[in-house]
């Protein structure tokens, strides 16, 4: 949304649609969708599969990353799981890191990517780390554009539903 407002649109220019990311290629493959905002690995297979441009990142807009969500009951209740899933997804990072394409051959195609997109898509970080000041500050300033945006209800504070991984990870 930011993105049409800094190119002078409005929600009512646009016929905006929420699909998973799988259907949503599908439909840009077809070409029953025309634009899309999306993440990596589709991005990249939109872009080398697809012969797709960018038309706009979130440079300048927004800071974005990836982050794992768990719901507050689970990790209050259960915290060793959370520890072993912070730890599983350093080692799963670690192994992509030491082979990209030999994991892209190996996962693409449960994913339904090429393992050529899916290889371009692990150029970013991957291991799991806290998040930082910084980043609780972009994820509060996204979260209050969703809001004013009437995407989501009611504002919340991102900090309040960070999960405390001092110790134990």
């Amino acid at each position: 949304m930011l993105a049409l407002e800094e190119a002078g649109l409005t929600q009512d220019d646009i016929e905006l649609c929420f699909e998973p990311p799988e259907r949503a290629l599908r439909a840009f493959q077809s070409g029953a969708i025309d634009a899309w905002a999306v993440w990596d690995p589709w991005l990249s297979s939109a872009r080398l599969d697809l012969g797709a441009r960018v038309l706009r990142d979130t440079a300048g807009l927004f800071d974005s990353s990836v982050y794992y969500l768990a719901r507050r009951e689970l990790v209050e209740q259960q915290p060793e799981l959370a520890f072993e899933l912070r730890a599983q997804l350093q080692t799963a990072a670690r192994w992509v890191q030491s082979d990209r394409g030999g994991v892209a051959q190996l996962t693409a195609p449960e994913l339904g990517l090429s393992p050529r997109a899916l290889a371009a898509s692990f150029d970013r970080e991957l291991s799991a780390i806290s998040m930082t000041p910084a980043q609780l500050e972009a994820q509060q300033h996204i979260a209050d554009q969703c809001v004013r945006l009437r995407l989501i209800q009611r504002p919340v504070s991102v900090a309040a539903a960070q999960w405390p991984v001092a110790s134990g990870g």
